[in-house]
């Protein structure tokens, strides 16, 4: 499970996307991921990593979401 910063919804593949701590916008890939109408971009959630396909991450996000701390 993974700490995930949502940034938007790709139609095309109808999921949210986001990035975790460890990608860098512009560099690394998104971290795709399966929610609920809770979603929204901006909001960091709970997201298990299910697998992987051609250097992107796919998950499934586990609810509302969380309060984030370093």
């Amino acid at each position: 499970t993974m700490t995930v910063l949502c940034e938007g919804y790709d139609p095309e593949r109808e999921q949210f996307y986001g990035r975790s701590g460890a990608e860098s916008p512009g560099i690394d890939g998104y971290l795709y991921f399966d929610g609920t109408d809770a979603v929204v971009p901006g909001g960091f959630y709970a997201v298990t990593i299910t697998a992987a396909d051609d250097g992107e991450l796919i998950g499934i996000g586990e609810g509302a979401p969380i309060e984030y701390s370093q």
